[in-house]
């Protein structure tokens, strides 16, 4: 199509030259158009169909690959996307229901003049991988294609609907699937966790594994987090 406009306009340039008055030349115009509308209405289809795929790719998250990404992942309504916006500028919707996040968000953490990707990622329930859902394999996805590293967010209180032991195996799926990508772990809601929650989680959670506990609500131990998280991801002495 665009080579039949430009041989148009090339016979309409060329009849141009011998016009008389600006009647010739608003009727040279007026069949110029004439004959590209034509054309591109035959296009509106296609048209219609790139735009829409052009709203489609507006909807994705920029990711830079030339930054460290951090996933942060676990089971529904544990905090992450609380922990996301303590974290980076990000504004995740934050509902006191599970499931609000259904796809990836990006936020970005400068820390120590250190530049990360935090990448909030919908919940994950405790289930085969061949029996995930649509929504669940964003998280699967980012975490084997975008990240450098894993906070696995615990719910110790048990207030997100999940208890520790399905949060544990869901935390276990993830060292199986992904064993080489560090993980850092995380036990959220320290403003209301009691001494009897806390001494089953850590009955639960191996003894070799390093915790640290934060409040994404109050802002708890962020800063140490955002400190540990550089360190994890070697930024600094790259």
């Amino acid at each position: 199509v665009s080579r039949i406009i430009k041989k148009i306009m090339k016979e309409i340039l060329r009849e141009m030259r011998y016009v008389r008055d600006k009647k010739e030349v608003l009727a040279l115009e007026r069949r110029f158009f004439g004959r590209v509308y034509s054309l591109l209405r035959d296009l509106d289809y296609c048209f219609r169909r790139v735009r829409y795929y052009q709203k489609e790719f507006l909807k994705l998250p920029s990711i830079n690959p030339y930054i460290p990404s951090v996933i942060i992942a676990g089971a529904p309504n544990v905090g992450k996307s609380s922990l996301l916006r303590r974290l980076s500028k990000a504004k995740p919707e934050v509902q006191p229901y599970p499931f609000t996040t259904k796809n990836i968000v990006v936020g970005h953490m400068i820390y120590d003049g250190e530049k990360v990707q935090v990448i909030d990622t919908p919940g994950l329930l405790d289930r085969p991988l061949e029996n995930k859902g649509k929504i669940e394999l964003h998280a699967i996805l980012a975490i084997k294609f975008l990240g450098n590293a894993i906070i696995y967010v615990f719910d110790p209180t048990e207030t997100c609907g999940f208890p520790l032991e399905y949060q544990l195996n869901i935390y276990k799926d993830l060292c199986k699937f992904f064993p080489k990508v560090k993980k850092i772990i995380i036990a959220n809601k320290l403003d209301i966790l009691d001494t009897a929650r806390l001494n089953k989680f850590l009955r639960l959670i191996p003894e070799n594994k390093y915790v640290i506990f934060v409040s994404a609500l109050h802002g708890i131990n962020i800063d140490y987090l955002k400190g540990t998280l550089i360190s994890y991801l070697e930024v600094s002495n790259r």
